[in-house]
Formats: structure tokens, C-alpha cells, sequence
């Protein structure tokens, strides 16, 4: 039987070669979950951020971190939400 790791404190689990990566995501979705959606939400944000940042190979080795906080955000509410466009749009995003 395999053992379950803590992800209670999610950056201590979190290799040193992608935890500035990791860190940068994790601040967009903290902050967009803030502004429009809970803490729930920006828990499992950060779960899934820390699933990709251990996951070999590390798929957040490339790529820009905008990229991969909306593909995050967007795949957190796509699994609790649905695929209801009524909540989400192309035009549902934090910067300019």
C-alpha cells in the first residue's frame, strides 16, 4: 500500500529546483482565487501546483507561469463547477 504524503503544507513538498516556479504560480492563483472564488478553491490550487511541481518529468519546467496559473485555475473549476460556460469566459482573467 502506498503512503499518502502531507500536503498540508504544500511548498515544504515542493523540490528546490522549481520552487521559485512554483512560488510565482502559486501567488496568480492565490490572488485570482482572493478576488473572485475562496479559499477552497485556492487550496486545491495550490494541491495541484504542487501534484505538477513533483510530477517527473516536471511539466512546469517550461512554460510561463501566467500559462500555467490559468490552466490550473481553469482545471480546478472545470473538475468542481463543470463545464458550465456560464461561469467562466475568455475574458475572466487578472491582468490587463
Amino acid at each position: 500500500m502506498m503512503a499518502r504524503r502531507n500536503l498540508s503544507h504544500p511548498s515544504t513538498a515542493v523540490p528546490s529546483d522549481v520552487r521559485r516556479k512554483y512560488e510565482a504560480i502559486t501567488a496568480l492563483t492565490d490572488a485570482f482565487c482572493k478576488q473572485h472564488l475562496n479559499e477552497e478553491y485556492a487550496k486545491m490550487c495550490r494541491q495541484l501546483t504542487v501534484a505538477l511541481a513533483r510530477k517527473r518529468p516536471m511539466p512546469l519546467a517550461r512554460g510561463r507561469e501566467e500559462v500555467w496559473a490559468c490552466g490550473i485555475i481553469r482545471t480546478i473549476g472545470w473538475g468542481t463547477i463543470g463545464n458550465n460556460r456560464g461561469h467562466w469566459g475568455p475574458g475572466d482573467h487578472w491582468g490587463p
